[in-house]
């Protein structure tokens, strides 16, 4: 009834029961058309919790075939090789720099993507490329205390600190957000929503930087004292 659709006019693939932030809620989604819509709808009085609507491109599956909808023809993705390089590029290495974990391709939120994974050196990429368009919908970074080759370093280290109100040995909030903006290839006056924020984490001081460029989110967590990027995140909201 929201989606304004009947039930002859539409293509069901899941309903389910599930649970949200501590409130029953029916998952519902289904295809009209080209059109993908998701619902959570509270289980105890029907509200709308959550809803969300996207055009897609995508064969709608045979009822009952439990299979995600895929695009007409395969062949008009853009191929494993692309999407690697694709991330190599968008992560600033080179090929020999990398070791790939994983290269795969995946549907997610009906869109089909490549997900890639790889290290260059300690630090661990993953980006969701879009299969058709090459774009990069989600892409993170986290440094790790491994080896080249991939494996966790499991020497301990010492537990450092309890944080005290000193921050005089720290970059600062100016520095953090430049930092984050300059590997996001992006300026101050074009973000939106920046939060900049001092906090513990691993028993790390880092600074959390969080801001929009349009609808694309990014989340970096920078080592107070060091300005590493210790983990960053960039995922476009629908």
């Amino acid at each position: 009834e929201a989606a304004g659709v009947t039930e002859s006019q539409v293509s069901f693939i899941k309903a389910y029961l599930d649970s949200d932030d501590g409130r029953v809620v029916y998952d519902i989604e289904f295809y009209s058309g080209d059109t993908e819509y998701d619902y959570e709808i509270d289980a105890q009085n029907g509200d709308i919790v959550e809803f969300d609507r996207e055009i897609e491109y995508f064969r709608i599956p045979q009822s009952g075939s439990g299979s995600p909808a895929e695009p007409a023809d395969k062949d008009d993705y853009i191929g494993e090789t692309l999407a690697k390089s694709i991330a190599l590029e968008r992560a600033g290495a080179d090929e020999a720099q990398a070791v790939f974990n994983d290269i795969r391709l995946d549907y997610d939120d009906g869109r089909v993507d490549y997900d890639v994974e790889f290290y260059v050196g300690n630090i661990e990429y993953e980006y969701d490329i879009d299969a058709l368009s090459g774009s990069i919908i989600e892409y993170s970074r986290e440094t790790e205390n491994r080896s080249s080759r991939g494996t966790t370093d499991t020497q301990k280290q010492s537990p450092k600190p309890a944080a005290s109100n000193d921050t005089s040995g720290y970059i600062g909030e100016a520095s953090a957000k430049t930092i984050a903006l300059s590997d996001a290839g992006l300026t101050e006056s074009q973000v939106t929503r920046m939060k900049v924020s001092l906090d513990r984490d691993d028993r790390r001081m880092v600074y959390e930087v969080e801001f929009r460029d349009g609808r694309m989110e990014y989340e970096y967590e920078i080592d107070a004292v060091t300005g590493e990027i210790i983990e960053s995140d960039s995922e476009y909201d629908d």
